[in-house]
């Protein structure tokens, strides 16, 4: 057993959640806007909008929807930790494939599209696109498992 280290100030941690979640909130608020402005999601004129009074420019209605969101996920994790963990874990395989997904590409057609770029990684892209997609591969299997040991009945996602 490894032994434990006692955490004797906890404020560090706890500022850098805050600002992760500030973060977090930012980024996706843009994309809902995004989403908005281009009626990608439902009611996109009143979450498309841009609020021109007290808080100049910002877009106050897609800010509210996606923290509403970012809120009742957070909810599961009061149910459910091993639903929450299996919740993250698919989002992050998700977005590990999102990333992958054009790089496989890539490298099926050869880098073709990559050959005249501005920095096209020379002679190692090939190696080193090859390297990230068996990354995310690797990953994938990672966060298939389950997050606590011994495994139980209720530690096993349902």
């Amino acid at each position: 057993m490894y032994p434990s280290i006692p955490v004797t100030d906890s404020r560090p941690v706890f500022m850098i959640g805050v600002f992760c979640a500030i973060s977090i909130c930012c980024a996706a608020s843009r994309a809902t806007w995004s989403f908005a402005r281009d009626k990608a999601i439902p009611y996109s004129t009143f979450f498309g909008k841009v609020n021109h009074g007290f808080l100049e420019g910002v877009p106050l209605s897609a800010y509210l929807l996606s923290t509403m969101v970012q809120v009742l996920l957070g909810l599961i994790f009061l149910g459910s930790s091993t639903a929450f963990n299996a919740f993250v874990g698919v989002a992050v395989m998700c977005l590990g494939v999102s990333y992958a997904l054009p790089v496989l590409l890539s490298v099926l057609n050869r880098r073709r599209e990559v050959l005249d770029a501005p920095y096209s990684l020379g002679h190692w892209g090939y190696f080193i696109n090859c390297i990230a997609v068996l990354w995310v591969f690797f990953e994938m299997v990672l966060f298939s498992m389950p997050a606590v040991i011994p495994v139980t009945s209720t530690s096993m996602s349902e």
